[in-house]
């Protein structure tokens, strides 16, 4: 080699759901090097939140340079390593925390990390040492965005915006049994680099707020929606609605109630109301309360639960009462799922969802259903280690799944909203 080693990330844009390509140049020609990827600071939306970003992600594979002494990951082959074979995010999407060891997370709004980006350091190892490395950041929120948090009585909030935005669309975003507000975080800070105003909210496990899963207002969508409306940076009559988990099955209730909503992206959704929970406990009510009064629910049995998820027996029938009248909302509608759901049935509920969406009246709205075959409850953001499946499904496949869905969502509130 007589050149210095060049180490180049080639992507569309810097913010962490953009797919990139790792190009080395003036390397010994048809040789074997080891690619080290280290991610530094690293929020990773798909691992429980008291992992921290204190961990260091890594993952690393053989490859041989070609002819000109280069190596592309679009097009060079894995040798050996966290993957075979060619794929240009094979060495993110596999990367792995060093080690598991949970951190004790605050738990007032204000001491809660952004996680706004990331470093990507990229190490070329020869013999065990190392000859080149480089280092890039990668961001959820990008340097322009800003953000404020909010009091919304029974919830806290985070919004993020662009400062010389105008009426623009928002969109609030709820998510599931984690509580706090980290991954909705995560999603918002995304949202409001891609163009929209988005307010992430915390409904449970903050101070202030209730601290279990359990009988949950709805009405906390009025004043997160309310706030947006008074937004200089927003078009009042463009307010969506961003859910997955338990957070779909609320951004679902509360859709039917608040018609303030123009369009709502429901993740992973459950069509019932469900049973609300005490750690990772039945809580013995209803996870939502309209007005002070529980609603109607499905409550959980372990028995139940055991039979449909080992011996795949069907469901037990759903008490009607607890099903989400979505029929009653009149806006736009993306519902997205897996097959193979392992926590609840979601492609069963994007079914019902779409028997009962058909029963809506004067309604010209758009409803659109996707339901993916690689993956299982855990579909986020495009992209992003899945270590909970590697197990089940052929990598790729679950790579490719986190990419349609998370584009699927950005273009329907583009288009919806």
């Amino acid at each position: 080699m007589s050149k210095k080693i060049e180490i180049r990330l080639n992507s569309e844009s810097v913010l962490a759901d953009c797919a990139y390509n790792i190009i080395v140049d003036n390397l010994d020609p048809h040789k074997i090097y080891e690619i080290k990827q280290e991610l530094k600071n690293y929020y990773c939306i798909n691992v429980p939140t008291n992992l921290g970003t204190n961990n260091i992600w890594e993952s690393k594979i053989s490859v041989q340079a070609d002819e000109s002494g280069r190596i592309s990951l679009k097009d060079s082959c894995a040798i050996d390593g966290s993957y075979k074979g060619i794929a240009q995010m094979g060495l993110f999407y596999n990367s792995q925390p060093k080690n598991t060891k949970k951190i004790k997370l605050p738990q007032n709004l204000k001491s809660i990390a952004k996680n706004d980006k990331f470093q990507i350091v990229i190490s070329i190892v020869e013999h065990g040492k190392v000859i080149a490395a480089n280092s890039f950041l990668r961001y959820y929120q990008l340097p322009t965005i800003a953000s404020k948090d909010i009091d919304l009585g029974e919830a806290c909030g985070r919004v993020f915006f662009e400062k010389r935005q105008s009426q623009k669309p928002a969109i609030i975003v709820v998510s599931g049994s984690d509580g706090r507000i980290e991954k909705a975080q995560n999603i918002a800070q995304l949202f409001a680099s891609h163009g929209f105003v988005a307010l992430a909210v915390g409904y449970f496990g903050l101070t202030g707020l209730s601290r279990n899963l359990e009988k949950i207002p709805i009405e906390i969508i009025e004043p997160s929606a309310s706030y947006l409306a008074l937004l200089p940076q927003v078009d009042e009559k463009r307010i969506g609605l961003y859910g997955r988990s338990k957070g779909a099955e609320l951004a679902l209730t509360a859709a039917t109630y608040f018609q303030n909503i123009k369009c709502v992206v429901a993740n992973s959704p459950s069509n019932i109301v469900l049973e609300g929970m005490c750690g990772w406990k039945p809580s013995h009510s209803s996870s939502w309360t309209y007005q002070g009064k529980e609603l109607p629910f499905k409550k959980f049995h372990i028995v139940q639960y055991l039979l449909t998820k080992i011996a795949k027996r069907p469901p037990s029938n759903n008490p009607k009462n607890a099903e989400i009248r979505i029929e009653k909302y009149n806006g736009a509608l993306l519902c997205l799922g897996a097959q193979e759901d392992e926590i609840w049935d979601s492609a069963g509920s994007i079914e019902k969802i779409s028997a009962r969406i058909k029963l809506r009246k004067q309604s010209d709205k758009t409803f659109t259903a996707k339901i993916y075959k690689n993956c299982g409850h855990i579909l986020t953001v495009a992209n992003q280690p899945n270590i909970r499946y590697k197990k089940h499904y052929a990598w790729e496949g679950s790579l490719q799944d986190s990419i349609d869905s998370w584009e699927q969502t950005i273009n329907f509130f583009q288009q919806n909203l």
